[in-house]
């Protein structure tokens, strides 16, 4: 009973490693190898796309113009594409290995030629433009668009005067005096200054030609003396009449 049993049981693997090796032997792989080059030069070609006809495989040459493919399935024709040269297609055996030498020929689509002719160059006239009448309206008008030509003039005027001691030296920065100030201490560019005096002033200024006459309403002021020994009349005083109404940035560089 037992002789029987094993004869079924190698009668069975027998059959099953039958049907295994049938199995594999249908699955077929092609495989092409090879190296693509230009018909006239010789040189070796990159980027051409290699493909298998039918199928979803495909590849690029290499920089040397190499390409190897492999499929699994029977595909008898591979081929290769490349912008400016024709496409080839090449037969193999179907389940093989095999090795090509391919040749691309340029393709000989010429482009029509085109001329282009530009038309005559028009010499830039003056007249005629709107924007050059523009300006020449406004020189024309010049004495005349002044403030001072006005027999009413009104507007805001805004002043700025500021004060500050720059460079100051380390002993009077780590004094006693500046002990309370040191807080306000900064550094601009590798400079420390210490803001001084700091005011700001609108006002409303009035201008009448004939006869001439200057008035002006203050409308707001703020100002800080931070150290308190700024004379800040005599400041302002001396300031107007070297620069007159202007924004005023004062800087003292300490020599001590």
């Amino acid at each position: 009973m037992a002789t029987v049993i094993d004869r079924f049981r190698i009668c069975f693997l027998m059959g099953f490693l039958l049907l295994g090796l049938r199995a594999t032997g249908q699955q077929m792989v092609t495989t092409v190898t090879g190296q693509v080059v230009d018909a006239a030069s010789g040189e070796p070609l990159r980027s051409v796309s290699v493909s298998l006809v039918g199928s979803n495989f495909g590849g690029r040459t290499d920089s040397l113009g190499r390409f190897r493919l492999a499929g699994t399935g029977k595909f008898s024709q591979v081929e290769f594409s490349c912008v400016g040269y024709l496409p080839v297609v090449k037969t193999v055996v179907p389940g093989q290995m095999s090795k090509l030498q391919v040749l691309l020929v340029r393709s000989a689509t010429e482009l029509a030629s085109v001329t282009i002719a530009s038309a005559k160059v028009q010499r830039y006239r003056n007249k005629g433009n709107p924007a050059v009448a523009l300006i020449q309206q406004v020189i024309n008008h010049k004495s005349e668009n002044r403030a001072e030509s006005a027999a009413y003039l009104q507007y805001e005027q805004y002043e700025r005067m500021g004060l500050s001691f720059f460079n100051l030296p380390q002993q009077v920065v780590e004094s006693k005096f500046f002990s309370k100030y040191r807080f306000m201490l900064d550094t601009v560019q590798g400079q420390t200054f210490l803001p001084v005096l700091l005011e700001e002033k609108l006002s409303a200024m009035y201008y009448r030609k004939e006869p001439e006459k200057h008035i002006q309403v203050e409308k707001a002021y703020k100002g800080v003396n931070i150290l308190q020994f700024i004379d800040t009349a005599g400041v302002k005083l001396y300031v107007n009449q070297l620069y007159g109404h202007r924004w005023i940035f004062m800087r003292i560089t300490c020599l001590l």
